[in-house]
């Protein structure tokens, strides 16, 4: 493959962090502000269960997804020829050890929020928890299960990947995973949102396709917003209790199971720009626009444990 490019690699990984950081302070910036001027009107909107998906509507899906598209139209791409498709146990497989890596990365979130909560003496917000129980319903379902992965997805693994998959997959898994997860900006979400964003650009790579990637992220979130608590009702009941441990438990040894076979035979091409090991993460992140997502992301999460 003859690919002219027009930037070095630290100026296309800049790029895209610039892209990202502006994105990710519109998103957080129009949120703030709408919700700064329903409280200067004393709005009876702040009250409501959609507001909060409202919100991501008109900040992420209107404004913040768009405007990256078109702050790194420019950058070459490297489109996703020669489909694989995923065999329905193949994808099941996949559909396991995401959820796998999300409940071990949660668990590990959650002791650490719980070591935070003691030091700092009052409870942490846990965004992801909030979103299930404390928003409608319907719009959990349209907007977190279905809306949110296919556009992060389309994001984060179709024109981000697009834009890097020739510095090879170990980069794109990469750089995918991690802007990926503090993109969300809360501790409660970024080590499993990190953690699934890998699997997901590792699917993506694999098959070249990212619908599968779409439907794995919407499994994942169905399963916690709607699947789980539809099994548990309002957890009192043991046969619903029991039910749940059972396919949960079900799932993580077929995900374990998964996880390994996956680490035998994984496969990553090295792309056909080449960045030397020793040089891969100043490349990556070691620039200016990575730099200032990075450190803008961290200052939010940062700023939600201290103000929640």
């Amino acid at each position: 493959m003859n690919l002219k490019l027009e930037l070095q690699p630290k100026e296309v990984f800049s790029r895209i962090g610039f892209s990202l950081a502006i994105s990710f302070l519109v998103v957080n910036g129009i949120q703030l502000a709408i919700i700064a001027i329903l409280k200067t009107m004393d709005s009876p909107c702040l009250q409501s269960q959609w507001l909060t998906w409202i919100l991501i509507v008109i900040s992420f899906y209107l404004i913040g997804f768009p405007l990256f598209c078109w702050m790194v139209k420019d950058l070459p791409s490297v489109s996703m020829d020669g489909v694989q498709k995923l065999k329905l146990f193949n994808l099941i497989e996949y559909g396991c050890i995401a959820y796998t890596l999300a409940y071990v990365f949660n668990l590990f979130t959650l002791l650490l929020m719980a070591a935070i909560e003691s030091l700092k003496g009052n409870f942490i917000t846990n965004v992801g928890e909030n979103l299930v129980v404390g928003t409608s319903s319907i719009g959990l379902f349209i907007c977190g299960v279905i809306l949110s992965p296919i556009i992060e997805e389309i994001l984060f693994r179709k024109i981000l990947i697009d834009k890097i998959k020739l510095y090879g997959d170990k980069v794109a898994i990469l750089v995918s995973a991690v802007t990926f997860g503090v993109y969300h900006g809360n501790l409660s979400q970024v080590f499993y949102a990190t953690a699934l964003g890998a699997i997901f650009a590792y699917v993506t790579l694999k098959t070249n396709r990212v619908q599968y990637a779409i439907i794995l992220h919407i499994f994942i979130n169905g399963m916690s917003a709607v699947i789980m608590p539809a099994i548990l009702g309002d957890g009192t009941e043991v046969i619903r209790i029991a039910l749940a441990i059972g396919v949960v438990f079900t799932i993580l040894v077929v995900g374990i199971v998964g996880l390994i076979k996956l680490m035998k035979k994984i496969n990553l091409n090295s792309g056909t720009y080449y960045i030397h090991r020793h040089r891969l993460v100043q490349t990556i992140f070691g620039n200016g626009g990575m730099i200032g997502y990075l450190v803008i992301s961290f200052v939010v999460i940062i700023l939600t444990i201290i103000t929640t």
